[in-house]
């Protein structure tokens, strides 16, 4: 299932931090989607006919209708979990702005493809998944719901964004000394994202030209260099816009561009909208989608 799509809505049925057993005698049958991330120690869970060990900063996803149980390898099995349902609004784009009526959202309940992946390169995953069970757990709703439920969508599209990996085709075709380079070059954009990167210094300290570099990471990540770079900055632009706490000028500077009218221009080219509509025309949309499920 491609789940990192405009038109895929996550919302949140509910999320805690725990630490306990579930006794394998009172299996759990999920109704809705069900994500762990191990904080601490080891564990195993066990879900249908299958398990998979849990050491810290791993993450799973678990599908509706599957049976599962935890349990403790360590003295201490600390991790977030978050309940949440999946909904398809079809030619319902984030930013339509006709007046006709929307079809109602279509409840999904395909497995989540890739369900699993360790993110110990990204220390900002536990401070993520932490403010959605804060924000879920301190505001009230209707707020609680909209503020929430960003978040969560932002985390789910990072989740899809980082376990995107090469097809066994190109894993093959690309060995594994290379495999390892554009993955800390991947790391690389991912961590520095908001500061000013040159591709082709960064291709030289890998050791690789620069066209030969931007082949290899195309190849195993599905862009370029650059246009991986520039998603990240537009989706966590996005994000900070939709908060609605800074300028779009401190927006642009944060996020890597040069200055309010490069990031303006690039921002319109990637959503046909100006950062000041986009921020007014998604606010507007995500409080009508939360308005369906209240």
């Amino acid at each position: 299932m491609k789940l990192f799509h405009e038109n895929i809505y996550a919302v949140i049925n509910g999320c805690a931090r725990s630490s306990g057993n579930i006794n394998p005698n009172t299996r759990i049958i999920l109704n809705d989607y069900d994500l762990h991330y191990v904080i601490e120690g080891e564990g195993v869970l066990i879900f249908d006919n299958d398990k998979v060990h849990l050491r810290q900063h791993d993450a799973i996803i678990l599908h509706p209708g599957q049976h599962f149980y935890v349990k403790n390898l360590s003295a201490h099995f600390d991790r977030y979990y978050i309940h949440f349902d999946l909904y398809h609004t079809a030619k319902r784009r984030l930013y339509d702005q006709r007046n006709c009526d929307p079809p109602p959202p279509k409840l999904i309940k395909e497995p989540f493809h890739p369900a699993s992946k360790n993110f110990s390169n990204h220390p900002d995953f536990p401070q993520m998944l932490a403010a959605i069970i804060r924000e879920f757990h301190d505001f009230p709703a209707p707020a609680r719901l909209f503020r929430t439920n960003v978040l969560l969508n932002n985390f789910i599209q990072r989740f899809l964004n980082c376990t995107s990996h090469v097809s066994e085709n190109h894993i093959h075709k690309t060995n594994a000394h290379l495999r390892k380079l554009i993955g800390q070059a991947r790391m690389y954009l991912e961590q520095y994202y908001h500061k000013k990167i040159n591709i082709r210094t960064l291709s030289s300290r890998l050791g690789l030209s620069t066209n030969y570099f931007i082949n290899i990471f195309k190849d195993i990540n599905g862009k370029t260099p650059y246009d991986f770079l520039q998603n990240i900055r537009i989706e966590n632009a996005k994000i900070m816009l939709i908060e609605g706490s800074k300028s779009i000028q401190s927006i642009a500077v944060e996020n890597g561009f040069g200055n309010q009218q490069h990031f303006s221009s690039y921002f319109k080219r990637c959503t046909g909208l100006t950062p000041g509509k986009y921020s007014a025309c998604i606010s507007n949309q995500y409080q009508i989608l939360n308005s369906d499920f209240l």
